[in-house]
Formats: structure tokens, sequence, C-alpha cells
């Protein structure tokens, strides 16, 4: 894992926030707020699910909607999911999120380009 920094101009006072932000979140999971874990969970490329990950099905199924859904329907399915799977909730689950994710972009492209 690496973290980037060059909001300064020297390189030191790059390291030394780069230090400062380590504290930071070392600081979060000492006080009970967070763990590390979670913290750079954020810092992880997340990739659109792959087709076959979606059981060839369109983004109907993965938001648990019929595909004849108006697009309000849809967001609103795709806002209760979210809330559900998002990695910060008790019940989250990135993959899932990911997948919804890539759900919700299909249905707002099919929806713009009708």
């Amino acid at each position: 894992m690496a973290l980037a920094c060059d909001a300064w101009d020297r390189v030191e006072d790059n390291i030394w926030a780069i230090a400062k932000h380590i504290d930071a979140l070392r600081g979060q999971q000492r006080w009970g707020v967070g763990t590390i874990e979670q913290a750079f969970r954020g810092y992880q490329a997340y990739l659109p699910a792959p087709k076959e990950d979606r059981h060839g099905e369109g983004w109907w199924t993965a938001l648990h909607i019929s595909s004849t859904a108006t697009p309000q329907e849809v967001e609103a399915a795709y806002r209760k999911l979210a809330a559900y799977y998002h990695p910060d909730s008790p019940t989250g689950n990135e993959q899932m999120m990911v997948i919804i994710n890539q759900a919700i972009s299909d249905a707002r492209k099919e929806f713009k380009s009708s």
C-alpha cells in the first residue's frame, strides 16, 4: 500500500503530511471510531463486477426490480440497496456494492439513450 502526497513544495513537507495522516488513522483506531482496514478500504480501486458475476442478467436483476421499472423506481431501489450494502454500514458488502453501482450505471445509460 502506498500513500501519495504532492501537495507541498518540499519532499520533507510531503513526508510530514503522510506521517500526520497515518497518525490520524492510528488515532481513529485507538479511539474506537474505525479500523485501519476500514480507512484503507477507501484507497482500493473498485472495478466493475465482471458480467459473469451478475449471472448474465440485466441491471434490473441486480437492483431487485422489474425490467419495466420507471427511472424513479430504479433510483429508489438503488438508494435502498446502496444504504444496505454500503461498506460503511454494519451490513456492508463491497462486492454487492460494486455490482449495484454497475447496475445503476447501466440503467442510467439505458434510460439516457432511450
